[in-house]
């Protein structure tokens, strides 16, 4: 039974328990990988492995598992070349979606005084950074 297989079933056995690390890296038979492997149960397996970055009174190192049944997941998408590579061409900025009409993005993420012209010349605002977005 591999790393990834003891940390799914002891979330399972303790759901809705506030684990921390030190009980996640013995449990996953104390290798140093542990955090990647809760990352992979929530990324690649769906499962709601809540964080700090998730629950205000959660800690850092604290996870909790509310709910057994995983949503859907979905396999990584690019791989870690490709996304270097990305980045790196981006200069390791936001960047609008071909994809993606800007008028469809919300007015939060414009800058004061800009229009959704502007937007498409990279004055887009992130809530979190806004000096990062659009900064060449």
């Amino acid at each position: 039974m591999g790393a990834r297989d003891l940390l799914r079933d002891y979330f399972l056995s303790n759901l809705g328990v506030m684990l921390d690390s030190d009980a996640l890296r013995e449990a996953s038979g104390g290798i140093s990988e542990w955090a990647r492997r809760v990352r992979e149960l929530r990324n690649e397996e769906g499962y709601q492995i809540l964080t700090h970055n998730d629950r205000s009174e959660l800690k850092p190192g604290q996870y909790i598992l509310f709910t057994a049944k995983p949503e859907p997941a979905f396999e990584r998408g690019i791989s870690k070349e490709t996304r270097a590579i990305v980045l790196d061409r981006n200069g390791f900025t936001r960047q609008p979606s071909p994809h993606t009409s800007l008028d469809t993005l919300p007015p939060q993420f414009l800058s004061k005084g800009s229009s959704l012209a502007g937007a498409s010349k990279g004055r887009l605002r992130c809530p979190r950074f806004p000096a990062a977005i659009g900064r060449k």
